[in-house]
């Protein structure tokens, strides 16, 4: 763990990633001499704040990803593109500027999952995509008398099970 001090950087040396953990479990348990109250640790750092035209964009790149995704299109991609849509995410993020509506604290502590989200979601759509059409390929290519008959089971009427 890399610990910062106001006048000094100290980083402890680890043999193995194991004890590397448990130097830092340690750590935080007993603080190193020197360093409890003006430390910062790096791995705490805040997630930079965005702009209300950064959200805007990273929404209108996450409906766009999505749309493509789901409906096997890619026109959304061409009709709008960054170039394209730059210009509509300002004027936007300019009307909210000037009423004071910020994207960042109506999002509350809650940013950095949206962040992780809008470009978590159109991954998992593009993989579940690509499987969804290899699975529908290597059906096609099986005959049905490859995969052999269906065997139905009867099931008596009345329900007694035999």
């Amino acid at each position: 763990m890399k610990v910062i001090t106001k006048n000094e950087e100290v980083t402890a040396p680890a043999a193995s990633p194991l004890e590397a953990l448990a130097g830092q479990a340690q750590d935080l348990i007993n603080p190193p001499a020197g360093v409890e109250g003006d430390a910062v640790t790096t791995d705490d750092a805040p997630a930079p704040r965005m702009s209300n035209a950064q959200v805007l964009m990273m929404a209108v790149e996450l409906v766009r990803d999505t749309l493509c995704s789901f409906a096997k299109v890619n026109s959304p991609k061409a009709t709008m593109s960054n170039e394209v849509m730059q210009p509509v995410v300002d004027a936007n993020a300019a009307v909210l500027d000037k009423y004071g509506i910020d994207l960042n604290a109506a999002a509350g502590d809650y940013m950095t999952e949206i962040k992780a989200a809008l470009v978590t979601v159109p991954v998992l759509l593009a993989i579940r995509s690509g499987l969804q059409d290899e699975l529908r390929a290597a059906k096609s290519t099986t005959t049905p008398a490859a995969a052999g008959p269906a065997v139905l089971k009867a099931v008596p009427v009345d329900g007694s099970g035999e």
